[in-house]
């Protein structure tokens, strides 16, 4: 069974993304989302994803050692970690080579780091090893992919950022700072790097040439190291920039045109330093916690868990208000079924039946049958579904 910590969501409070959590473990706690452990393992250093969803983890336990690269089935748990490859000296950074573009095979994961000389080698399907180049690097650590398929590759030793579209790897840019932790490209392949050292930290924005944004510096940070950054990927994170540091979850909605704006939509994210985030393909974000040997799994909650939360409610507020002729349940009930029908165009359905559930509500409310604040209750709460469905 995988740890797991359950937002328990008070309908009143959705649209505020206020909850109250029951917390099982100590995890982070992020308002209007589910928090799970995903896996455990020993110094997980960057991730990334293969189409499946399959993860592969840079093994950061102390270098410069040989380690496997770690690979995690899809769904987590305790039996889905498991060595991947040969092994092979400090593979910190990683990234999924899906079209062969860089290695010259499609389905290669990508790892460097640190030895003598450093290396950046690819695992091929078959598990073996090819190695790619012996610098110009000295200490590889993470990797992003642009639009095009250029590779970026960030070393926090030499402080340099390196990019390539297979063949020859060149230094596109240095950093002002070492300890460059974490890279992450927009969706118009701004290049974002976040950097410091132990009491001073911050992230800067690139052009797609590597040239900076000059007065553009998104946040001065005073953890131990340099924050996680990702982008979202749509759905109901946006795109926006999201980033853990001081021991809260941030979101910057237009780092670029409003880098000082951003919102706190999580806390208790102890220990989160110098690892990484990514975006999968199931839509949740997964985050490694370096320090405390394990993956988080964040991710919004299952629409049709919410909507027979929202039945429990209703049946809560019809005894609280005499109503023994209600229906609102069977309207609900109607969502249920849609949502559980694969077949079927399942989520216009149910967003259909909850606005008929709002209007019904509406009604019950106008006539005096349900309190207004509990009629706000149960529209809010079917509005959050709503919005949860359009967005996902």
């Amino acid at each position: 069974m995988k740890t797991r910590m359950r937002n328990v969501i008070l309908f009143v409070m959705l649209m505020n993304l206020i909850t109250v959590n029951l917390v099982f473990g100590d995890l982070p706690v992020v308002p209007g989302f589910i928090v799970e452990v995903y896996a455990e393992l020993q110094r997980p250093n960057t991730l990334c994803f293969a189409p499946d969803g399959v993860m592969y983890v840079g093994n950061g336990s102390n270098s410069p050692i040989v380690n496997s690269v770690y690979r995690i089935e899809v769904g987590g748990g305790p039996d889905s970690v498991s060595s991947y490859g040969q092994s092979l000296y400090d593979p910190d950074a990683i990234g999924y080579d899906r079209d062969g573009l860089i290695s010259g095979t499609p389905g290669a994961v990508l790892t460097g780091g640190w030895s003598s000389p450093p290396h950046f080698t690819a695992i091929l399907p078959d598990g073996s090893l090819k190695k790619l180049w012996e610098g110009p690097f000295t200490n590889p650590h993470d990797i992003a992919f642009d639009s095009t398929g250029r590779m970026l590759l960030l070393d926090p030793t030499s402080r340099g950022v390196y990019e390539s579209l297979g063949g020859e790897i060149t230094e596109l840019f240095k950093c002002p700072m070492q300890d460059c932790c974490s890279i992450a490209v927009d969706l118009d392949d701004n290049i974002f790097i976040s950097m410091g050292h132990y009491s001073e930290g911050m992230i800067r924005a690139y052009h797609t040439d590597g040239t900076p944004y000059e007065d553009i510096v998104l946040q001065s940070f005073t953890t131990r190291g340099p924050p996680p950054i990702a982008f979202g990927k749509g759905g109901v994170w946006g795109y926006s920039l999201y980033v853990i540091t001081d021991n809260v979850f941030m979101r910057f909605d237009s780092p670029l045109d409003s880098p000082g704006i951003y919102t706190i939509i999580g806390t208790g994210f102890n220990g989160i330093e110098c690892g990484d985030m990514e975006f999968g393909p199931d839509g949740a974000l997964y985050v490694l916690d370096f320090v405390g040997n394990k993956i988080l799994r964040i991710a919004p909650p299952n629409p049709l868990e919410l909507v027979q939360d929202l039945v429990d409610l209703v049946i809560q507020v019809n005894l609280e208000n005499g109503i023994s002729n209600s229906n609102l349940e069977a309207k609900l009930n109607a969502a249920l079924n849609t949502l559980d029908d694969i077949n079927n165009n399942n989520d216009v359905a149910a967003i259909n039946t909850l606005v008929n559930f709002i209007n019904a509500v509406i009604k019950q409310r106008d006539r005096g049958e349900i309190p207004s604040e509990s009629a706000q209750e149960l529209i809010d709460a079917a509005q959050y579904i709503i919005d949860l469905l359009t967005n996902g």
